[in-house]
């Protein structure tokens, strides 16, 4: 089921849909390992895969993996951005540190996801980027850190957002309204216009993040002004975008 918050929708977030069916039996290869940024005693990277053949012109998608801010990694999506990379597009899964792990706040976490985009766009030459076609996408926690770096004062350029069953308010979750800084974190106060279009791709079944944020944060785009869509997935529970979970 599909409710539409907008008539148009990005071909590059699109791939990422088209993909979900596929991307499960995708062999993983070794990514090219770019750090960006070291801190906390910590070196972070950007696991990169680049299309074989040389353009300077690509798109690129830079995922962050979920894990509620406290665990996991980004070969988590390995799989997904080998399969764009198949299809011509520069799939990249970055680091960032995680609570209690090296960052203190979720702003930390946030800091880092900004400074990935920042490195990516640095690098667009040596990645065979159109800096002008650089998509964020999230998972879950992922999600949040995405659509934070969007909606930041200031924020970095970028052509869309792409998120799946993405944190837009941690504010009604158990789990996450206890983290410190909890409403500021939540995407879902910080809509405004003249946004990226956004994709987000959410499963009706999902009982770790209910579906109803996504709802509520189409609505609240498209009332300011943006283009914004929503796929609901039937039957579809939190993480089913990892293979293994889902």
């Amino acid at each position: 089921m599909i409710i539409s918050f907008s008539l148009r929708l990005l071909t590059v977030p699109l791939l990422i849909v088209v993909a979900v069916a596929q991307i499960a039996a995708a062999p993983i290869v070794t990514p090219k390992i770019v750090p960006y940024k070291t801190v906390a005693g910590q070196t972070l990277a950007l696991h990169v895969f680049q299309p074989g053949t040389n353009t300077t012109s690509r798109s690129a998608v830079i995922f962050f993996h979920g894990g509620g801010w406290t665990q996991g990694k980004p070969d988590l999506f390995f799989a997904h951005c080998e399969w764009l990379a198949a299809q011509g597009v520069v799939g990249i899964a970055a680091d960032y540190r995680l609570l209690n792990r090296g960052a203190a706040t979720l702003s930390d976490c946030e800091a880092d996801a900004r400074d990935a985009l920042q490195s990516v766009r640095g690098h667009a030459s040596e990645f065979g980027i159109d800096p002008q076609r650089i998509v964020l996408a999230g998972e879950s926690a992922g999600g949040q850190l995405a659509a934070a770096v969007m909606l930041a004062t200031n924020a970095l350029p970028v052509q869309g957002l792409a998120l799946v069953n993405p944190v837009l308010d941690l504010t009604t979750l158990p789990w996450a309204a206890k983290l410190p800084g909890a409403a500021a974190a939540s995407p879902l106060q910080h809509i405004r216009s003249d946004l990226p279009p956004t994709l987000i791709v959410h499963g009706m079944a999902d009982e770790v993040v209910p579906i109803e944020q996504a709802c509520q944060f189409a609505r609240s785009m498209v009332a300011a002004g943006n283009r914004c869509e929503l796929v609901a997935l039937p039957g579809c529970k939190h993480a089913f975008f990892i293979p293994g979970f889902g």
